[in-house]
């Protein structure tokens, strides 16, 4: 008998353990913003490209357009692959990857890549805030953007 505390439950991964007859294959890609038509398009060409491979048991495969955030066009991707091979598993889901970034790719559209931007503002020597720094005086720093 294994006994583990509530606290200490509610914050692991539990994962069940038992014989696995398939690997699942599950990929969440986030798109920068784009036209629908072009989210559509990916994501049939996604769907397609995982029923064509001969792993993948077809009537798992499921993709989706799943959050609109401020950031990305969120898309999850998933199937469970007919193996239990783990390096068979690793070869077709690097090939499925490969082949998920073409079709981005191909499709016009790209991936989303999270964009902090700092503004650097002066204060006077009350703590008083002063308009932002402008590049065009002598005596300013520049603005600093950070991605990633």
């Amino acid at each position: 008998m294994i006994s583990i505390p509530n606290g200490k439950l509610a914050d692991m991964r539990v994962e069940t353990v038992s014989r696995q007859d398939r690997l699942r294959f599950y990929l969440l890609l986030g798109l920068a913003h784009a036209a629908s038509d072009q989210v559509e398009q990916v994501l049939a060409r996604i769907k397609e490209l995982l029923k064509a491979e001969e792993l993948v048991a077809k009537e798992t495969v499921a993709v989706r357009f799943v959050a609109l955030t401020d950031s990305a066009l969120n898309i999850e991707a998933m199937a469970m692959f007919e193996t239990t091979d783990g390096g068979k598993f690793m070869d077709t889901k690097g090939r499925l990857l490969l082949g998920i970034l073409r079709i981005v790719e191909e499709e016009g559209a790209s991936l989303a890549h999270p964009v902090r931007t700092v503004e650097l503002a002066r204060s006077d020597s009350k703590g008083s805030p002063n308009p932002p720094l402008d590049a065009t005086e002598p005596d300013s720093a520049p603005r600093l953007s950070k991605t990633g």
